[in-house]
């Protein structure tokens, strides 16, 4: 036992390491993205007010005029508490995202072992996690803190329940309401920790029940079952209910979600759907060949699918087949496997658009516990390969794949620096997006390269004419060069839909007075 214990802490030490060693150059990195609004414009972050967030949505402040949706108490208690150390400094912030990170690493790990995977792989599957590109959003980015946090929770929460067992199986009760305590914290963390109780069924029945068959394993343990997930859906019921008196609903307002964010919000079912597979199509990609990366992914660089011949459909679908036949073939080879696919299935499927639209139709961070999983998928095929190919070049595959990832990651973490290079970067990942373009073009702006962030409006407001920011800034620009009569146009356009907007209304004024101040013929 001591020497186990001695092995894990030696593995646990490697996976950290590689975890800190590939993220730790986020650390220069200041605040970008929504960290202006979860942390730097939040009053209740900067006023320590810590049972008000628990009374208040995750998006909050004066500038936030419209309701997005999302509970996060936990997330912003941590963020305050990162204001009380270090006041407004961002290092504070991305140096617990850091700690996170390693300690999700390590946890993944632990989840390997728990399952029985043999070290060897889980370690493979663990320093995957720990370096993936994928997951750089969620920990370079201060606002990826929700996805850190969840991820740790829940599989700490995992491994209290896959751990605190008498010798004939029987869940503990400490641990059960350890488990229970820690998906609860998961929720307020993120809202796709709700997921739990299916990740804890999927447990029962594929790892512990072994070799007895199922219906003789319901049978024979009704009451305990019965017990456990009563326990387990409590906080599922606290969690909506706090939800539910701090938003008013269980679901996202429609409100909330706009189609330049999330393509598929307002489709028709079907179209919903294939649009939402077209994005797990996308999702597979970022996972398997991670070269190109970008904060959004919204209209249009994702454009609401319409044909059954859509390469991205196509790929979802080829995705999702492969993930059902792999749970099929691993329910009757490797009950572990199957675990794993669901382990990745399960929490991803409330973030997927499928059950319900969500802010955004793809976004990097949402892998982050998802892709726990999958690595572990990875890692465990590791030993098979070593048996195929002979260790020695196995080892070498597994190194080059590791040493390529995590250069690759260390390099994103450098896009997160700031707004300015975070939207110079992305442009290359996601040129059709609206939202990329009319970002790099206001950072643009603002250093007086009008003649870069113009051309940038322009097409920004070619693929979405009625998407108002954009006509607003460059009508900004125009104005700015003095071309009156086009940033007129630019405004009007806007006020014939918005007619109260606050910011056309403003400048249109401004060019009234720029007219004013000409001097005459």
């Amino acid at each position: 036992m001591a020497e186990r214990e001695h092995r894990t802490g030696a593995l646990a030490a490697i996976v950290a390491a590689a975890a800190i060693a590939v993220v730790a150059n986020s650390l220069p990195n200041g605040f970008a993205l929504d960290d202006s609004t979860v942390v730097e414009e939040n009053p209740l972050v900067a006023s320590h007010a810590f049972v008000e967030i628990l009374r208040t949505p995750y998006h909050y402040g004066p500038a936030q005029t419209i309701p997005t949706g999302l509970y996060r108490p936990f997330t912003t208690l941590t963020f305050a508490l990162d204001h009380a150390v270090g006041g407004l400094r961002p290092l504070v912030y991305h140096a617990d995202n850091v700690a996170l990170h390693a300690a999700v690493s390590v946890l993944v790990l632990c989840t390997g072992l728990a399952l029985g995977l043999v070290p060897g792989a889980a370690l493979a599957g663990a320093l995957l996690f720990a370096v993936h590109p994928v997951h750089s959003e969620a920990v370079a980015n201060v606002s990826g803190r929700a996805e850190l946090l969840a991820a740790a929770l829940f599989l700490l929460a995992l491994l209290a329940f896959a751990r605190g067992r008498d010798p004939d199986g029987r869940l503990r009760g400490r641990a059960l309401a350890a488990a229970a305590a820690l998906s609860f914290l998961a929720m307020l963390a993120k809202e796709h920790a709700v997921t739990f109780v299916g990740v804890a069924a999927a447990w029962e029945v594929l790892v512990r029940r072994r070799g007895e068959p199922l219906r003789s394993f319901l049978r024979n343990r009704r009451a305990e079952l019965a017990r456990t997930f009563s326990t387990l859906l409590v906080p599922v019921a606290a969690y909506l209910v706090a939800r539910r008196a701090v938003l008013g609903d269980l679901l996202p307002s429609p409100a909330s979600v706009t189609p330049i964010e999330n393509p598929a919000a307002g489709l028709a079912l079907p179209e919903r759907w294939a649009t939402a597979i077209a994005a797990a199509g996308r999702y597979a990609r970022l996972l398997v060949f991670p070269r190109m990366l970008s904060p959004d992914y919204g209209f249009a660089e994702t454009a609401p699918v319409r044909s059954l011949l859509d390469p991205w459909l196509l790929l979802g679908l080829l995705v999702a087949a492969a993930l059902l036949l792999g749970f099929v073939v691993a329910w009757r080879r490797s009950r572990p496997a199957a675990f794993l696919i669901l382990l990745a299935v399960v929490p991803f499927s409330v973030v997927s658009n499928l059950p319900f639209t969500i802010g955004t139709i793809l976004a990097e961070r949402l892998l982050y516990l998802p892709s726990a999983g999958l690595c572990l998928l990875a890692g465990a095929a590791w030993p098979g390969l070593a048996r195929r190919t002979g260790r020695p070049v196995a080892t070498a595959l597994a190194a080059a794949i590791l040493l390529a990832a995590a250069a690759r990651t260390a390099v994103a973490n450098v896009a997160w620096h700031d707004d300015f290079a975070l939207w110079s970067r992305a442009i290359h990942a996601a040129p059709r997006s609206v939202r990329v373009l009319g970002n790099l073009a206001i950072e643009l702006a603002s250093r007086g390269r009008l003649d870069e962030a113009k051309p940038l409006l322009l097409r920004a407001v070619a693929l979405a004419p009625d998407f108002a920011p954009n006509r607003i800034n460059l009508a900004g620009v125009l104005l700015k060069e003095g071309d009156l009569d086009a940033a007129e146009v630019e405004v009007r356009h806007v006020l014939d839909r918005e007619p109260n907007h606050p910011i056309a209304l403003l400048q249109l004024e401004a060019i009234r007075a720029k007219r004013r101040s000409m001097p005459g013929p």
